[in-house]
């Protein structure tokens, strides 16, 4: 029974008036103070929690509801389902944020929540599963309840005030009885009710002989009689009991029918509008990262979608358990048999004897030509023995005979809940009122293949789980694709969690169980104990056995590899050929273990070659303009400083000398002047310049401190290799790149050739502009090298104007892995389009990178100064497709097979070893 708190006596809104008022004047005009609540989400959520819950501060009561449940959902999702959005907020504040918001709480000021917080911290405390529908109905006399409705365990009674009314409503102090006033709050629903003490009195009688356990109940006392009790504090108490309650049966997975109707909630009417809601949230049309599709039984899906559409008088019971084990058993085909309508005497006849002609007992039901003629009446087409076997195949055995027209056996096929598939032969008879199918006939040797749509459908792992926690049933049927056909699958996020937790838990509960076996029969059964001591030595025996025999065949293996590679090597060296790759390795090995006990870099050993490594590029940039520069230990300290990349280890030139470099000034004032080669050579070494090779040692896949310590450690003269950075006059601009595919020019007609030409272009950089999932997007500038792609970061202007020697394009840049680059979209499909200033971006200038965990989001805006929007179209077209054979390319040595033959995926690039003299 609901009740209004408005619609109370003048007598009783006067008096409330008058206590307040005096209320207002005893409190004082204390100031809102947010700093007592001591926390600071607690006091972001006081002071907008709107915001804090995302959603407007317009929103309605559905809408609030709403963003709390999915905020519960994302909170799951650490748990029970595959990973989602990050939640706003955990479900204590957010519980906090729903009060403030739909002003269940009387809070005026900061001190008055951090009251309620102190006095009833219940009302904030809870668990994210409260916000699902998976409480079971316990039974209770006189309730009625489907078993199969399911309720939420977020039930919160508050108390508000507590009144002296007489029967007809006014104040009358002969003739009164107290009541109490609550605030019930249910899955967001907000209602009030108005009780008596002995309405709860009442009911706590009831539960008791329900209920196992439930807590206690407030205590009678006569000073309420007589005025002499504290009404706010026993209603309090009555609210406490009704929460506790609840509270214990929901940690138990159940709730009380009897608790609700009580609370004047309508359970069912709350089951089918939370179920169809959480399903809604969960469902998606796309495949979900970490996720198998699962298939669900048509039938079923019916049943619950007709619950869920109920409303009112048209109000439907619960679906009940999931009943996929229909799809696991084969589906029966039927077999109709029409008697001739003059000759039903002697087809029951033929059935007694068994011996009469089926041709003469029983006529195929099939429509011909001349039944459209006359009406749709069916003649009487008399067949031979082989003709019936040809239509209806060979004898086989029948599971199950009706004698039944179509539509009863599509009733009773339905109440069994089984699959009977009817020929169009059969349905065409079953039109004529002429005619009636006097026996069904339902075969298991012939089977209807299962079809997407109408036998089954395909969901997400999250709606599977959640449906399962709700309606039960099963079994789970997880495949690849969305085809029933398709290999078995298991999703890598929730689910394969889920699978690993169950059957730990089953092989434990396993061997407890035989431990349990073997400790109960050696204590009652005589002599098991002498035979388990017996069947124990002998275990020790045989493992002691199997791990000798182990221990000797390892150090014979080890004694045989090393005589082979011994022969080999000296059979090798004999006939003057290079070591095998297992050789230079140990080789390669043994200079690293020398270098590290002599504290210097690799050297060679006497009379071998220097084992170096170098790593393979993952995508072939083309040439690369190389030069080498000779320094002598005659020109002093080297005239420019290194650095490492920020987003890699590669090693560039951050500043260079000029006049000390002896490429400014006069060359013969120069203690040792430069020839024109080698004056031409350093005039090639500039800022950004990347360093390849240390007097012919490779340094491009070592770490910068490596490549430091080497530098160092080596001897005069210096020999470096360098790669120069690209110019605009290396290259050719994308706007030239652009007129020549709007032309369809021939020259880019050669995939080949336009690729290397886009690749170089990048290698030097296009300027775009990123978008991020927070804050407005940044112009900056895209690059392209042999391992990864990199950009310039947001606040590259004002670092570089802080730091001048800063490199734009190695200090300032971030980068990603090229073998972490899963695949490209154009337009806007990432979910950082979805934005607020995502969504301001032009769809046909954009395009996202996908990776392992982000998106990487780009717009062209420009192309050289020039904005004409076909040009910027046709260059997203362009980088689109050089990214997407990029990452292709890159895919082809990602995956490669180690010595087992087992598939491994790489994540950094290659790396080789060689021999150099």
């Amino acid at each position: 029974q609901q009740y209004d708190v408005h619609k109370r006596s003048p007598q009783l809104q006067m008096v409330s008036y008058l206590i307040g008022g005096i209320s207002s004047l005893l409190g004082g005009g204390e100031d809102d103070d947010p700093s007592v609540l001591k926390d600071p989400v607690a006091m972001a959520v006081y002071e907008n929690p709107h915001k804090q819950l995302g959603v407007l501060p317009s929103a309605k009561p559905w809408e609030v509801r709403d963003a709390f449940r999915t905020n519960c959902l994302r909170l799951l999702a650490r748990t029970y389902f595959n990973k989602m959005d990050k939640p706003l907020l955990s479900y204590k504040y957010a519980m906090m944020a729903w009060h403030l918001i739909s002003k269940t709480l009387k809070v005026e000021k900061a001190q008055d929540l951090k009251r309620i917080l102190d006095e009833s911290p219940h009302l904030i405390v809870g668990n994210e599963r409260d916000a699902l529908p998976i409480l079971r109905p316990v039974h209770c006399d006189g309730i009625p309840m489907n078993p199969a409705t399911r309720a939420c365990g977020w039930l919160q009674v508050i108390f508000v005030e507590a009144q002296l009314q007489s029967a007809d409503g006014e104040i009358d102090y002969i003739a009164f009885h107290q009541e109490y006033i609550f605030t019930v709050v249910y899955c967001g629903r907000i209602g009030h009710i108005c009780k008596r003490y002995t309405d709860f009195f009442e009911l706590n009688r009831q539960m008791a002989n329900e209920l196992l356990m439930i807590p206690g109940f407030p205590d009678k006392s006569i000073w309420f009689k007589v005025f002499g009790g504290d009404w706010n504090k026993r209603g309090q108490a009555l609210a406490s009991y009704a929460n506790r309650v609840h509270a214990s049966l929901a940690a138990r997975g159940v709730f009380s029918p009897r608790l609700l109707a009580f609370l004047g909630v309508d359970a069912a009417r709350v089951h089918i509008e939370e179920d169809g809601r959480i399903s809604k949230q969960l469902d998606s049309y796309g495949a979900q990262q970490g996720s198998a599709w699962h298939m669900i039984e048509e039938g079923w899906l019916k049943r619950w979608r007709k619950f869920i559409l109920g409303r009112a008088a048209r109000r439907y019971d619960p679906p009940g358990p999931i009943t996929n084990e229909l799809l696991l058993v084969p589906r029966d085909v039927a077999y109709g048999y029409a008697a001739l309508a003059n000759n039903s005497e002697s087809t029951k006849n033929t059935d007694k004897t068994q011996n009469t002609d089926k041709s003469t007992a029983l006529a195929v039901v099939t429509p011909t030509t001349s039944d459209k003629e006359d009406n749709g009446k069916i003649e009487k087409n008399k067949l031979s023995n082989q003709d019936i076997d040809s239509v209806l195949g060979p004898k086989r055995r029948m599971e199950r005979k009706y004698q039944a027209n179509v539509r009863e056996v599509k009733n009773l096929a339905a109440r069994e809940n089984r699959h009977v598939y009817l020929p169009p032969a059969v349905e065409e008879a079953a039109k004529n009122p002429a005619e009636t199918v006097t026996e069904i006939a339902i075969y298991s040797d012939q089977h209807e293949p299962l079809t997407i749509g109408k036998h089954y459908r395909s969901i997400n792992y999250n709606l599977w789980v959640y449906w399962k926690m709700v309606h039960g049933g099963g079994p789970c049927i997880s495949r690849k694709s969305k085809e029933i056909n398709s290999a078995p699958a298991c999703g890598s996020g929730a689910e394969a969690r889920s699978r690993l937790q169950r059957f730990g838990r089953m092989c434990v509960a396993k061997n407890q169980k035989n431990e349990r076996y073997w400790k109960h029969l050696s204590h009652t059964a005589p002599g098991v104990r002498a035979v388990l001591l017996e069947y124990e030595q002998d275990r020790l025996k045989k493992r002691a056995t199997k791990s000798i025999q182990a221990s000797k065949d390892e150090r014979t293996k080890s004694r045989l590899k090393d005589a082979a590679r011994y022969t080999q090597r000296t059979w090798r060296n004999k006939k003057q050929y290079a070591f095998n790759d297992d050789n230079v390795r140990v080789q390669k090995h043994a200079q690293e273990v020398f270098a590290s006990a002599d504290g210097e870099v690799e050297h060679a050993a006497p009379g071998a070659p220097l084992v170096v490594e170098e790593g393979e590029a993952v995508v072939k940039l083309g040439g690369a303009e190389t030069f080498d520069v000779k320094f002598t230990d005659a020109e002093g300290p080297l005239p420019f400083t290194l650095k490492k990349h920020s987003s890699s280890e590669l090693t560039f030139v951050q500043k260079v000398d000029r006049r000390k470099l002896g490429v400014e000034g006069n060359n013969e004032d120069r203690d040792v002047p430069l020839s024109s080669a080698a004056r031409k050579a350093r005039e090639q070494l500039t800022e950004d310049a990347v360093l390849l090779v240390i007097n012919n040692y490779p340094v491009s896949s070592l770490s910068h401190k490596h490549v430091m310590s080497r530098l160092t450690a080596a001897k005069w003269p210096l020999i470096l290799r360098f790669e120069r950075p690209l110019l605009p006059k290396d290259v050719i601009s994308l706007s030239e790149i652009v007129d020549l595919a709007k032309r369809d020019d021939e020259v880019l007609r050669d995939d080949d050739f336009k690729l290397q030409m886009l690749k170089r272009l990048l290698h030097m950089g296009i300027k775009v502009l990123k978008y991020g999932r927070q804050g407005k997007p940044h112009a900056t500038t895209l690059y392209l090298n042999n391992t990864l792609i990199f950009w310039e970061i947001g606040k590259a202007d004002r670092l570089k104007n802080e730091t001048p020697h800063l490199s734009r394009k190695y200090d300032l840049t971030k980068g990603v892995n090229i073998y972490d680059l899963k695949y490209i979209r154009i337009n806007k499909v990432s979910p950082v389009f979805r934005t607020l200033y995502g969504r301001k971006a032009v769809e046909d200038h954009c395009f996202s990178i996908f990776t392992d965990n982000r998106t990487l989001d780009f717009e062209i805006n420009q192309i050289d100064g020039d904005t004409n929007d076909a040009d910027l179209t046709v260059a997203r077209r362009l980088i689109a497709w050089t990214f997407d054979k990029i990452i292709k390319e890159a895919r082809g040595s990602k995956i490669f097979v180690d010595k087992t033959g087992a598939p491994i995926r790489r994540t950094q690039p290659k790396k080789r070893l060689r021999m150099v003299r």
